[in-house]
């Protein structure tokens, strides 16, 4: 079977400064994956390169057993969706608007939109729950009501494969927990491919069914949640010492910085 995404020895540099470096991946369809590591590591390049936003890099990157290079932008944006941190909305006034603008893979001058792009638009906005705000101007939404557009505009593009970057990042908890909830549902509801970078290493344990982690370019983990939650591995990939400590309501085990331990002495 062939995976949806294949890399195979992704290098990438930047003068001589080595971002990735023979990072080997093959994801399959429907996985729910969390590219962890510490500042630096190459996770937001990774992403960018998967998205062929960056072509400058050595090594095979393909999409369904083709090389990714042999895509135009709109071809691989049907089958890729991306959400970035933030966007600028000041130059679109509306959320269905904007949630519209996720189309474009489909649409052209010469093509008027159609009932099936009318559907994909509204099945997005069901999806991650924003119908009540369609008419609502986008700088009045709260970051954690601005973020779900973003997913939807991604939606609307009827992608097999969603890739974020940071999607909670300045979110507060609540919000937080919301997108990681809806992320999930996404997953489960309608089978699309999840990859998300992010610096919170408790989402990534209960959020995804497979966690990669870079270090300094190189991928030092991949593996399952519960292979993460041992503190040599967390130590590996971010050399600081990790205490797990188990939820004495919902047994759930959280990772937690050792914050007064010194570093001198570890192995």
């Amino acid at each position: 079977m062939t995976s949806l995404l294949n890399v195979r020895n992704l290098s990438v540099h930047i003068g001589s400064a080595h971002i990735l470096r023979d990072v080997t991946l093959a994801i399959e369809q429907g996985e729910s994956i969390s590219i962890i590591g510490p500042n630096g590591a190459g996770k937001t390049t990774l992403l960018k390169v998967l998205l062929g936003l960056n072509a400058h890099y050595q090594g095979q990157v393909e999409l369904l057993g083709k090389p990714l290079a042999s895509y135009t932008a709109k071809e691989r944006a049907q089958w890729m969706g991306y959400v970035p941190q933030h966007h600028d909305f000041a130059d679109f006034s509306t959320v269905e608007e904007f949630i519209w603008m996720g189309r474009y893979p489909y649409m052209s001058v010469f093509r008027q939109p159609k009932e099936d792009d009318h559907q994909a638009v509204q099945a997005a906005m069901q999806l991650t729950e924003i119908q009540p705000m369609a008419g609502r101007i986008l700088q009045t939404l709260s970051g954690g009501e601005q973020q779900k557009v973003l997913i939807a505009a991604a939606l609307a593009q009827q992608p097999k494969a969603l890739l974020l970057d940071e999607p909670a990042t300045f979110l507060d908890p609540r919000n937080q927990i919301e997108i990681q909830r809806l992320l999930g549902k996404i997953n489960r509801e309608t089978g699309t491919t999840i990859i998300a970078v992010t610096h919170d290493i408790n989402s990534a344990l209960h959020a995804s069914s497979r966690i990669v982690a870079l270090k300094s370019g190189q991928m030092t983990f991949d593996g399952p949640p519960a292979s993460l939650a041992n503190e040599a591995v967390l130590f590996d990939i971010y050399q600081t010492r990790f205490r797990l400590i188990t939820d004495a309501i919902s047994g759930d085990v959280l990772i937690a910085p050792a914050l007064a331990i010194p570093l001198e002495g570890l192995p």
